[in-house]
C-alpha cells in the first residue's frame, strides 16, 4: 500500500549471485536501478520487516510525506475558493490507511 515514491532502497557495494545473499531471512527485496547500474535492497515497506527502531522511523517518515502532500495539493487546489472538508477527511482516511495496515503488517510479522 505504500506509494512507490516512498519506498526507501539502499545500494549494496557487490553484486550478489543469488538474493539470499543480501538477506538469507527474505527480510529485504533486492531491486537492479538501470540508472545506476547498480543493486539496491528495499528497506521500507521491507517483505519481511525486522521489527527495529528503523522500521517505525520510516513509517513516521512516510506517513509524514503523505500528510505533506495532501496538506499542499489541497493548498494548491483551493486557492481562494472555500474548504471541502469531506474530500480533505477522505485523503487524510486514506494517509492513516496506509500506515496503520504497515504498522499491522510490521507487528503481524514479529508475532508469528
Amino acid at each position: 500500500l505504500v506509494p512507490g515514491r516512498l519506498h526507501v532502497l539502499e545500494p549494496i557495494p557487490f553484486a550478489p549471485q543469488a538474493a539470499s545473499q543480501v538477506s538469507g531471512d527474505g527480510t529485504y527485496e533486492l531491486q537492479w536501478d538501470d540508472n545506476n547500474k547498480a543493486f539496491n535492497t528495499k528497506i521500507f515497506p521491507a517483505q519481511r520487516p525486522p521489527g527495529d527502531r528503523r522500521d517505525a522511523v520510516l513509517l513516521e517518515r512516510c506517513m509524514d510525506d503523505m500528510f505533506r502532500e495532501v496538506g499542499e495539493g489541497w493548498e494548491e487546489a483551493l486557492g481562494d475558493r472555500p474548504w471541502n472538508e469531506a474530500g480533505l477527511i477522505t485523503q487524510v482516511e486514506g494517509v492513516l490507511a496506509v500506515g496503520f495496515t504497515e504498522m499491522v503488517r510490521q507487528v503481524s510479522v514479529q508475532c508469528t
